[in-house]
This record gives C-alpha cells, structure tokens and sequence, in this order.
C-alpha cells in the first residue's frame, strides 16, 4: 500500500495476458493473481484471483503451484491450499537479477519431488508477476536439464505456449551462456503492448519504508540468499509432505490416440494405461538416462569409453535380469527419444572441426526400439504411446555362434527358451520406413500404402543392461554391426 493506505498493483500488472498455454503436459505459466483487497482499484474485467486461475486451467487441474515472486503482498498462500493444492515460494528478484543457479537447483528438486508422487495427473502452475521472464527461465531450465532439450529449442517451447516468450535480453542471454552458446541466442522480441499501454492505469510507486519486505514491488526487493533456499527446501520436506502411492500404481498415460505408422501390420497397439504399456515406458526412461548421455553442470557431454566403463559399470547397472532395474518411477514419462538439432553457428563450428558420418534421409516414422527380452519388444513414438510387433525377435551373438557349432537342426524355438539367448534392456534409436521394390512398377489401382517394413537403427543407447549410446558414435557402430545384426545373426524383419 502507498502512504494513503491504497494498494499498489504491480507496474505492467493490468494489462498482462493471464496464463499461458499448457507446456508437456507439464507446467501453466501465468501471472500473479491479486487477492480482493485491489479490487475496488481494477475494472472487473481485469480482475485475477486466485480462483480464477484455477478456472481458467480447466479442464486441468493444478496441484502444485510455484510462486517466483518476491513480494508476500498478492495474495494469501492459503487461497492456493484452500483449492487442494499445494504450494511453494522461491523467492526470486527479477528485474535486471536472472534466478541463480541454485534456485534453478531448488526448482527442478520442487518439480521433480512432485511429479514423483503426482499420481492425479495434475498440472504444475508457475508465475512470477507477469509470467514471462522469470517464469519462463525457469520452465526452459527445466526443459533442458531434465528433458534433454536444446536451449533454442526450450526456449522455442515457451514462446509458443506464452507469446512472445522471454522478452528481455539478458534473461536470454544468461540461458544460452549457461546452456548453449552465447553467439546463438536470438534477438529478444519486441516488448509486448501490454508493457506500455498500461502506465497510466497504475498508481504512482509508494514510498519506501524501513520495514518493506511486505509492501515494496517485486522488482525492488532483494535476492534469495542460499540460506534462505536451504530453509524453503527444510520446509519442503517437513511442512509439505507429499503422498507416496503404492508400488503398483502408475503415472497417468500420454494425452492422446496412439496413430501407428500406416501400412505397417502385425503390430499391436496396446493399452497406454495397462500394466505393460507403463513398464515399457518406464524401463526405456532409465536405460536413456542409464545410456544415452552425461549431463554435467547444464551440458551435455559424449564419455569416453573409459569412463563409461569406470562410471557406468557399478553394480546397480549390472542388475540381474531376473530383478527389476530398479522401483518404478512415478512420474509422468515424457519420450526421451531424439529431438530435432536447429544448426546453429556453433553447430556449424563443429561441423568444421570434426568428422560426422552422413546417410541418406529416410522418410518414415521416428521410433525408439525396447528390446525388453523374448516376446517383449516395444516401439515407442514421440508422443509416448506405446506398440508391440509380434515378429521382432533378436537373437544374441553367443546363442547364434553356439547354435552354429552344433548344427542346423536348432530352431528359433531355443533362443527363446534359452536364458541368454535373447538380447534383453536394450534400447535402440531408429526410424520404421516402407521399403519398396524399384523393380516391380508401382500398384496405381490402390490407394493403399504398401511396401516391406524395415527398421533402421541409427544409434544404440544401451545393449545387454550395457550403457552404448555415451560411446563415440563409431564404437557404437561396431557393436551394432558384431552384436545386433551382421552375416552372423540373422536379420528379422516384418514378414
């Protein structure tokens, strides 16, 4: 409030769009709600409590939200709890002063913490005063931590859900510094209208007081200091407790209809809320993050072989496989499959600096492979879903060489009986293409699509319970062509 007892509404508050749109499935970004004490200061068709937040999710539903602010003034906590839903406060300061390292830590710790034992499928809501820059920082640090996405790309991600994104430099800046390159980051976006149109609905700045931290804008106040942030995550855990489901439930299923490839056959689509469908999510979730890649301090890495084999070889990645990797996770599962690269200036660089192995460009459907063991091979798509061919089955080195040795008489029947006669935990990254005989003139009297199916493998992330995919790329070649198909083993395909 100013010195005559009137509250003063954050500059360029009024104005601002509300919330933005849903991000995977994931997060809503919006700005901070007012509680009624502005009422009587903001036309009612401005007006945005915190209930109103809650409707305009719909038909989400918010169980977590995360203020970014640094003012106590907006709104009570408890209009938030009120609606079943908890909530948590990282106190950013925003204007010039990007959030810190640490609580960007902090945000994916709270995020993470929640999505483990989120078993509603509920949303995480997060604002700031206006729902853009600290926001947005955020929600892209997210992104490209924990989802493995390019920065440009994250930064693309936001933009679209929340026009016109981050709009101040700095904050985008900071992002491509800490993430990417700094000589990529794109130019920030014009300031929105909304950034100016509203001045004059805003009262004058009140004048500062000793005692402020409850009444001073958000832009003025001070930075959270570490000690503040090892206090609000004690608080996490003691005063936030978080229910634990059982060990056979489940996260929900992707949102959606599962469309497999057309012209494919012989392949089931299965239940996306069965039992196998979450298994086989699940599993491919931690053999990428067991085999596709190190993520140290924001950036990716490729490891060599030694330290594959010193820092990937302990023995809680040598399970047995009759054991479980691991609990399952619960989580909502995201593809952890490829993601499009935009060529960038330092791609380019690299391009120039070292060798890259080129193919021809297929056009077909991109897939992850789950070779789980006999009769368990899954293919996963981009949005999650979840299929199963019935006549994909791969033998293993050791049973074919043995199977060799003694004689032709042994069927497929033995290597799918024989403990180590199936490849098992193995995850391959490929594209499903129809193959077609030049030889034989197109069938032009059908509109059907026809042609042989063929799965091309472009990358092994793990094989054998084995991390591959962190290996420089021409190792993992070798072990595609002497372990996965090669004149020793014979190929199977669709048939």
């Amino acid at each position: 409030m100013n010195n005559r007892g009137i509250p003063m509404l954050p500059r360029r508050w009024l104005k601002c769009p509300r919330m933005g749109d849903m991000i995977l499935d994931i997060f809503i970004p919006f700005k901070t709600p007012l509680d009624n004490k502005f009422d009587h200061f903001i036309d009612p068709d401005d007006v945005f409590h915190v209930d109103d937040a809650f409707k305009t999710a719909e038909p989400y539903k918010l169980g977590l939200i995360i203020d970014l602010t640094k003012s106590r003034r907006f709104y009570n906590r408890r209009e938030v709890t009120e609606q079943d839903c908890k909530y948590l406060k990282i106190e950013c300061k925003g204007n010039e002063e990007r959030p810190t390292s640490e609580q960007v830590n902090l945000f994916i710790q709270i995020v993470n913490q929640f999505l483990d034992n989120n078993t509603g499928n509920q949303k995480i809501g997060v604002h700031c005063t206006h729902g853009f820059n600290r926001t947005g920082f955020m929600i892209i640090a997210y992104l490209v931590e924990e989802l493995n996405y390019g920065v440009d790309i994250a930064v693309q991600i936001f933009s679209d859900a929340r026009p016109p994104g981050i709009y101040k430099a700095d904050y985008l800046e900071d992002l491509f510094t800490r993430y990417g390159c700094i000589e990529d980051c794109p130019q920030a976006p014009s300031l929105p209208d909304w950034c100016t149109e509203d001045e004059e609905y805003s009262l004058p700045t009140p004048a500062k007081r000793k005692n402020e931290e409850l009444c001073t804008n958000v832009d003025n106040q001070e930075t959270v200091s570490s000690s503040k942030i090892s206090r609000l995550s004690d608080h996490i855990e003691e005063n936030v407790p978080f229910s634990v489901p059982t060990s056979k439930s489940f996260p929900p299923p992707p949102p959606g209809n599962p469309d497999f490839m057309e012209g494919v056959s012989k392949v089931d689509v299965l239940a996306q809320d069965s039992p196998e469908a979450h298994e086989a999510r699940d599993l491919s979730d931690k053999l990428c993050k067991m085999g596709g890649f190190l993520f140290i301090e924001g950036h990716l890495f490729p490891a060599t072989d030694s330290t594959s084999e010193n820092e990937q070889e302990p023995e809680n990645l040598e399970a047995n496989r009759s054991e479980k990797t691991s609990k399952p996770s619960k989580r909502p599962l995201r593809f952890k499959g490829s993601q499009p690269v935009s060529i960038t200036q330092r791609n380019i660089a690299a391009l120039v600096n070292s060798d890259y192995c080129v193919t021809y460009k297929a056009d077909g459907t991109r897939y992850l492979m789950l070779i789980m063991g006999p009769g368990r091979v899954y293919l996963i798509d981009r949005g999650n879903f979840v299929y199963k061919p019935n006549v994909l089955h791969f033998p293993t080195v050791s049973w074919v060489r043995e199977n060799e040795k003694r004689g032709p008489n042994s069927g497929r029947s033995d290597f799918l009986n024989d403990p180590d006669g199936h490849l098992f935990n193995t995850l391959l990254d490929g594209e499903l293409v129809l193959c077609h005989d030049h030889s034989k003139p197109p069938n032009i009297s059908t509109s059907e699509i026809s042609g042989t199916p063929r799965f091309l493998i472009y990358d092994i992330i793990t094989l054998n319970n084995k991390p591959v995919g962190r290996s420089a790329f021409l190792n993992v070649i070798r072990q595609l062509t002497s372990k996965l198909y090669g004149p020793e083993i014979p190929v199977v395909t669709w048939d």
